[in-house]
């Protein structure tokens, strides 16, 4: 208790408490060793680097030609409204409400710059920064020129051994984050139209929480439901999702929504162009280009991951509409429980 007290006086002003604390983080975060996939131990630094780097060029490489998609013109149709909306030329005054909304003291991008900088100092950098983010409304390819991102490891446990025991966080530009936070606040305004309401993450007027809730009833349903056949749940872990997803079903899935077609070229520009370096134990490692995923730290990335597994669920649907599923109701008045979407800490879990 007492140690929890110092930090709430002490945590974050510029004092001794302070740089020691950020030290010792920095050194419990730093890897010293790790198995490689003939499980020898790799120690030294040079070796390390190479493993780290090779690890995520192969993860973030497209594998291959993409099957087109079976299952079409399933998400519900945007009004004319809603459309005008979302391919209405991007205003000063979005573009100053997106920084309104950042936090402003997250780690730094290529750039070294916070959201603060921006926010503080807005009078001066506002009429530049707009001026690009219209550049590029223009000529969506020109977002090539800020979207560089550094990609930070972060242990999910204590002493990892492998490099899937860790996490990678994105830090992109706040020049870059600006914009997608812009198409984000956009998107936000039709997700809950687009989304069916057994998935709650990311969506307007619905909670995360709410899931959880249903995922214990309906556990609790099965468990005393009685019958000559049993029930089963299954849950997916999907791992390294949003560093798997393909581009190409990212944009087949937003035309199949049918977004306008310079919202669509807008995002394409911005999840396909990325240069990609690891930041590794404090160092800058060689830059590569990635030809797959979605970034974690991209404020849109969430919304687009959300878009695409809402067309596991459509698969789904029609399974049960074909009579070869069959949904857990929990009540005759609620909709039946075919697929519960929860991202707890950006990890995608289904069931």
């Amino acid at each position: 208790q007492k140690s929890r007290c110092k930090w709430l006086r002490m945590g974050d002003k510029n004092t001794r408490f302070f740089h020691g604390t950020t030290i010792a983080r920095r050194r419990r975060n730093k890897v010293f060793k790790l198995l490689n996939e003939n499980g020898d131990w790799m120690e030294q630094p040079a070796e390390l680097e190479r493993m780290v780097t090779t690890f995520y060029i192969m993860l973030f490489t497209d594998e291959g030609h993409m099957e087109p998609f079976s299952l079409t013109n399933a998400f519900s149709r945007l009004n004319e409204d809603e459309l005008s909306t979302l391919e209405a030329p991007i205003s000063n005054g979005e573009i100053h409400n997106a920084v309104k909304c950042m936090s402003g003291f997250k780690a730094p991008g290529p750039d070294g710059l916070q959201a603060m900088f921006f926010k503080s100092q807005w009078d001066i950098v506002g009429n530049a920064m707009c001026k690009l983010i219209h550049e590029i409304e223009v000529v969506p390819s020109r977002v090539a020129d800020i979207n560089e991102t550094l990609i930070v490891l972060i242990p999910k446990m204590e002493n990892v051994s492998s490099l899937k025991q860790m996490r990678p966080i994105s830090l992109c530009n706040v020049s870059y984050k600006i914009l997608t936070k812009v198409l984000a606040n956009r998107l936000r305004q039709v997700m809950e139209k687009l989304v069916h309401p057994n998935q709650c993450s990311f969506i307007p007027n619905r909670q995360s929480k709410d899931n959880i809730i249903i995922f214990q009833e309906v556990i609790h349903s099965m468990r005393y439901k009685s019958g000559a056949k049993g029930w089963m749940a299954i849950k997916i872990d999907l791992e390294k999702a949003y560093d798997r997803l393909k581009w190409d079903f990212v944009k087949d899935t937003l035309l199949d929504i049918g977004f306008p077609t310079q919202f669509v070229n807008i995002i394409w520009a911005c999840i396909s162009s990325p240069r990609m370096r690891m930041l590794w134990n404090g160092e800058t490692l060689d830059e590569f280009l990635p030809s797959r995923g979605v970034r974690q730290g991209d404020p849109i990335s969430p919304y687009l991951f959300i878009l695409c597994i809402e067309r596991l669920f459509q698969l789904i649907s029609k399974e049960v509409e074909a009579k070869r599923w069959q949904p857990i109701r929990l009540a005759k008045a609620l909709f039946p429980i075919l697929l519960l979407l929860m991202i707890l800490s950006y990890l995608p879990k289904l069931l």
